[in-house]
């Protein structure tokens, strides 16, 4: 079984007049015979139109979809606003992994959207349109402070990280996690290049990568995969002998797959993108 892997796809940056889906449809039309399902690790749009556009790859795509969300995902709209959603979703074909994970082909695959917990490289300022344009953080606009944000940054982190625990209790041997922050420094780059200690408190999630080392070091035997997005640039990071990072590479208007997930042989063979 193969699944295709794509991520930060930014379906609004695509589309010019808000009633033209066209270009949604004719993108997950042209992904249909490529693959036996669609894995999407966040960013899909943002949040007031997520509900449309997931209906949309609901009623186009013709194989399951399992995805999680990144943090435009909740763009003009908010974390309790998108989790009360998500929490009730019924679409047919379309699974949200921080519902639950599923097991295909003898694979594990679960996920949780992750969140930047500032506690990689050094804040100096507080630089995210996160804080902008998603409900809990402009609650701060008036009156910013920097200690606020990051403890906002931290509650949702390790809410996140909440659901990937507990998913992580029972699985088997073979494990997919897809998640949209990368979990640690070297996962995430800019440009092929490090990312700057600056941009690194939004672009990592310390939590999230200290449970999965914790799980990977209790489970030596288990063979960890994680998908992750946000930094839109391609990279493969082994960090230790069963665990291996993959960061997608992505581009504004201009949606790809980052790979395909052969589930028998289990490895990603990303695309080319030269």
């Amino acid at each position: 079984m193969r699944l295709l892997w794509s991520s930060d796809i930014h379906l609004n940056s695509m589309i010019i007049e808000p009633t033209d889906r066209i270009a949604v449809t004719d993108l997950f039309e042209s992904w249909n015979d490529l693959a036996e399902g669609l894995v999407i690790t966040g960013d899909l749009t943002i949040g007031t139109w997520l509900k449309e556009d997931l209906e949309i790859i609901s009623r186009v795509f013709k194989h399951p979809v399992y995805f999680v969300l990144g943090n435009h995902d909740y763009w003009y709209s908010g974390f309790k606003k998108i989790d009360d959603y998500t929490k009730s979703l019924n679409l047919p074909n379309i699974h949200y992994l921080g519902n639950g994970s599923v097991t295909l082909n003898d694979v594990t695959l679960c996920g949780c959207d992750g969140w930047y917990d500032g506690r990689n490289g050094k804040i100096d300022r507080y630089l995210m349109n996160d804080f902008l344009l998603i409900d809990e953080f402009k609650l701060q606009i008036a009156m910013p402070n920097d200690d606020w944000y990051l403890s906002m940054m931290k509650i949702r982190a390790k809410q996140q990280v909440e659901i990937l625990t507990k998913q992580l209790q029972n699985t088997s041997d073979k494990v997919i996690i897809a998640t949209h922050i990368p979990p640690y420094p070297e996962s995430a780059r800019y440009k092929k290049q490090k990312s700057s200690r600056d941009f690194l408190p939004f672009y990592t999630s310390w939590i999230t990568g200290n449970v999965i080392d914790q799980f990977a070091k209790q489970n030596p035997n288990k063979q960890i995969v994680v998908l992750c997005g946000h930094s839109h640039c391609e990279y493969t990071y082994k960090r230790f002998d069963n665990l291996v990072i993959h960061t997608a590479f992505a581009e504004y208007r201009d949606p790809q797959l980052a790979g395909l997930i052969d589930l028998d042989k289990f490895e990603v063979l990303f695309e080319s993108h030269e």
